[in-house]
């Protein structure tokens, strides 16, 4: 485990880094602010409520598996563009052996009727360590090789997940990961949460990485040598030399 620079844990291996973030169902901009950034979410659905002996006469009704708090995140979603899915079952171990399979065929026929059968679908058993141990292995080296949907609005933008680290009266100083399209000190940015529209960058550095991927020497320079680097290495050196002299707050 690794220290968190946004808001959850991180998991990392040799060459790759996870951070999870739990979204608050009970509010639509905490639904909204993690798909932003999200490259892949997790639908968890639970079959502890599903009623197996009414199924047959109405599956949607009596499987219970997705309430009016779900459906409402799904528009909220779906509503600024949809990222990668990975459907989740858990509770299975509530429902009786012999109906496993039907159960977990009738989740994800509920969330393939939601997202296309392009999307994984997966199911926790935790009525036992072993498999407790083996489902989760398995779901966590889905989401490790999974590749992200393109989404076009990412494309042209940058994407930060931060924390804020220092305010003061005319600075705000933010961590983070800058993803997708790189960032240079002549962008305005939006900052989630703040009234204030658009911000002005004074300058861009390097922080130390509180969760570094483990790459050898020829690995770093082969990622450094790629244009996109070299354009965020370009873009920090002329943040640093030109001075944005702004009459309103600004950001690090």
């Amino acid at each position: 485990m690794c220290p968190n620079p946004g808001a959850s844990s991180n998991m990392a291996s040799r060459k790759q880094r996870l951070i999870f973030l739990e979204m608050n169902r009970n509010d639509p901009y905490s639904i909204m602010d993690v798909a932003k950034v999200a490259d892949l979410v997790l639908v968890v659905m639970s079959c502890r409520k599903t009623n197996v002996t009414g199924v047959k006469q109405d599956p949607f009704e009596h499987s219970k598996a997705i309430d009016e708090l779900g459906y409402r995140a799904l528009s909220l979603i779906r509503s600024q563009g949809l990222p990668s899915m990975i459907g989740v079952l858990q509770h299975i171990e509530h429902i009786s052996s012999s109906k496993h399979s039907m159960v977990k065929k009738l989740f994800q026929r509920i969330f393939e009727s939601e997202f296309t059968n392009t999307n994984k679908f997966m199911s926790l058993n935790r009525s036992t360590e072993t498999l407790k141990y083996n489902d989760s292995n398995a779901l966590l080296r889905q989401i490790a090789v999974h590749f992200p949907m393109d989404i076009t609005r990412r494309k042209q933008r940058s994407y930060m997940l931060g924390e804020v680290s220092h305010v003061r009266e005319d600075e705000v100083h933010i961590k983070g990961y800058i993803k997708q399209n790189y960032l240079n000190a002549k962008r305005l940015i939006h900052i989630t949460g703040i009234g204030k529209l658009a911000w002005k960058i004074k300058r861009i550095e390097v922080a130390q990485d509180p969760c570094p991927v483990k790459l050898t020497t020829k690995e770093k320079d082969k990622v450094l040598s790629t244009s996109k680097a070299q354009s965020i290495v370009s873009s920090r050196k002329s943040s640093r030399r030109s001075s944005m002299d702004a009459d309103d707050t600004e950001i690090k």
